[in-house]
């Protein structure tokens, strides 16, 4: 799973996410807009708000319900370790 954001006439792109097992995609829709809303809420950089937008909607798939689970602090942790895999 990838992500794409076109702002201020630039194209960025998150790194491609392997989820083995998906477990329910409903819900993976609002936790992307979610995680691009909170990145451009708290000001951060277009690279950066991909990024999380696109692990937090990696991460939904491998619960079930519409709900994400996870804090911003584990989606962050997540990225800093340099994750390709979501496993669950």
């Amino acid at each position: 799973m990838t992500g794409n954001l076109f702002i201020n006439g630039q194209l960025y792109q998150s790194p491609a996410f392997d989820i083995p097992s998906i477990v329910d995609r409903v819900g993976g829709g609002d936790a992307f807009a979610s995680g691009v809303l909170h990145g451009l809420l708290s000001d951060e950089s277009p690279q950066t708000i991909i990024d999380f937008a696109t692990l937090a909607t990696a991460m939904k798939h491998t619960v079930h319900g519409d709900v994400n689970q996870f804090s911003v602090e584990e989606i962050q942790l997540l990225m800093k370790n340099g994750t390709k895999e979501i496993k669950r």
